[in-house]
């Protein structure tokens, strides 16, 4: 698709709605303006219980939660370190009791290792109560986004530093609309997107080196090149909630 695009002399994006999200943008601009120092631990849990038959639970599909809710857990920490992790190790959890898991992995747990010492954890989970956050601890304070990925519920940011506590309630948007119209926005402009094909292939070699060390127990190597660009604030597109049905 890359190479396709390329070719054709159009602009691919890979539909990250997160990186129009204004609680999203506003993580990576504190982080950006000090607000807590270096960032040196990533942790996130997105999980929800899903139902049989979901073809988020057939193997032919690439299913599992890595693949559906754990890609939202590493997009948001590459932007939060702005660099590519270089190691991923990890564990996966099917349990024998439950029929739906007769393909798929019912929860992963995985760390990432980043060049200048971060860290990320994740666990993503069809197996569990609905949940989405993430919290960034730095040297100087930590801030957490809760909720933090899904498109049903407003963002909402909590920052500590000195024993001071601030909290943002960012507007709920229609996250379709916001990446549609900011990729609108580019091809009028003829600004290629933040989020290219290179942006999504940086995620897919990340997955593949977590899926490959919950397979052996081994540590897998990364290899993606820097990115040079990362969500920022011009990105972000306010767009009103329709009434349209929106189903996860």
């Amino acid at each position: 698709m890359i190479a396709a695009a390329r070719e054709a002399g159009v602009f691919l994006m890979t539909a990250y709605r997160l990186h129009n999200e204004p609680g999203t943008v506003a993580v990576l601009e504190h982080i950006r303006n000090d607000a807590i120092g270096r960032p040196l631990s990533f942790q996130s849990v997105f999980s929800f219980q899903a139902a049989a038959g979901n073809h988020r639970l057939k193997a032919a599909s690439w299913g599992g939660p890595l693949q559906d809710v754990g890609v939202y857990c590493v997009n948001a920490a590459r932007h939060v370190f702005a660099e590519e992790p270089i190691e991923a190790m990890a564990m996966a959890h099917r349990p024998n009791d439950d029929p739906r898991f007769g393909e798929v992995e019912a929860s992963v747990a995985a760390l990432l290792r980043f060049p200048s010492g971060g860290l990320a954890q994740f666990v993503a989970s069809f197996g569990a109560a609905a949940v989405d956050n993430y919290r960034v601890v730095g040297t100087a304070g930590d801030l957490e986004l809760d909720p933090g990925f899904r498109f049903e519920t407003a963002t909402k940011l909590r920052l500590r530093r000195d024993g001071e506590v601030r909290e943002t309630q960012f507007p709920q948007i229609d996250h379709f609309g916001a990446q549609v119209e900011y990729f609108s926005d580019c091809i009028k402009a003829g600004t290629p997107p933040e989020a290219n094909g290179e942006e999504g292939l940086a995620d897919l070699r990340a997955l593949i080196a977590i899926e490959t060390a919950a397979l052996t127990g081994q540590p897998q190597a990364i290899t993606s090149h820097a990115r040079a660009r990362h969500p920022t604030s011009d990105m972000v597109r306010v767009t009103p909630v329709t009434d349209r049905r929106l189903v996860f």
